[in-house]
């Protein structure tokens, strides 16, 4: 029975150190890391998110593609934002201000912060939260896939079998 015994409590002490490593502050912030960056990496090239596949966003409508190119001076040069690709990224500034707050067993995905000039160049006072929440509503694209869901599994399979 005693080597039973001690046989149980290696598990449950491998058990508890794997959750330990799995929950830490520095566990999370690396999965933030990963969701961040795969759901601004996949609206940049024009992909959502629905249910839990990725998607290409629907053809921007004829008068946004004729807004976009009244004020293609106001396009965001570093998110490669054209004129007629829906790839979340005219201004930049809703997918720049994802931010994440993470602790021990927790981590939250948000958007901050209020907007500068439109596309139009004026100031509306929006936040970012809001103006994703509308792009939300046609083009889904916060969210994870299966194959994120897959990537985050075997960065914490990493970090458990390094210890």
């Amino acid at each position: 029975m005693g080597k039973a015994t001690d046989g149980f409590t290696k598990i449950q002490k491998l058990l508890s150190k794997n959750l330990e490593i799995a929950m830490s502050k520095n566990t999370m912030e690396g999965i933030a890391d990963i969701v961040v960056n795969n759901i601004r990496t996949r609206a940049l090239i024009g992909k959502g998110v629905k249910g839990d596949k990725q998607y290409t966003f629907d053809r921007l409508s004829d008068k946004y593609i004729d807004q976009r190119k009244r004020y293609n001076y106001n396009l965001s040069p570093e998110t490669s934002a054209t004129q007629k690709k829906s790839n979340a990224t005219a201004t930049g500034q809703m997918l720049n201000s994802i931010s994440k707050q993470v602790s021990a067993g927790f981590f939250r995905i948000f958007f901050k912060g209020n907007r500068g000039k439109e596309l139009d160049g004026k100031r509306r006072g929006l936040s970012n939260e809001y103006v994703a929440g509308k792009f939300q509503e046609k083009r889904p694209f916060f969210n994870v896939t299966k194959a994120d869901i897959n990537e985050i599994k075997r960065y914490v399979r990493s970090l458990i079998l390094k210890k």
